[in-house]
């Protein structure tokens, strides 16, 4: 099929590998958005882009500007994604945890910030 022809379905899915994994890139509704959102990947993940199906692009930015295509994540944004959907769990497990003892202890919050209050105070003091 020529590149920007009508393909016979009304999708395109654009898929690539990468050390043995399979990326896909996502569903394109031409030939043409498909072949420029793999070059913008391919390019990304190490080709030279004189390789690539669009010699005319100078840059990567360019590239995936032409692809419209901004969302191509690699292992280590995924991997960091997932260490902050982690850690944003933990955070709000120990916020509803908080919550929980303050609606158990009112008296230990009262304490707690009477302590505070107090430590604040002593250190102005001794300025």
């Amino acid at each position: 099929m020529a590149l920007g022809a009508t393909p016979p379905v009304s999708w395109v899915c654009a898929p690539a590998r990468t050390s043995g994994a399979r990326l896909t890139l996502g569903t394109f509704a031409t030939m043409e958005q498909a072949a420029r959102a793999y070059g913008a990947a391919a390019w990304r993940l190490g080709r030279h882009h004189q390789q690539l199906n669009y010699k005319d692009c100078t840059s990567l930015e360019e590239a995936e500007f032409l692809a419209g295509f901004d969302n191509l994540v690699t292992a280590e944004q995924r991997l960091r994604r997932q260490q902050l959907q982690r850690r944003l769990a933990i955070a709000e497990t120990d916020e509803r945890t908080m919550e929980a003892w303050a609606a158990t202890f009112p008296q230990d919050v009262l304490d707690e910030h009477a302590f505070y209050a107090q430590k604040k105070a002593e250190r102005r003091a001794n300025k």
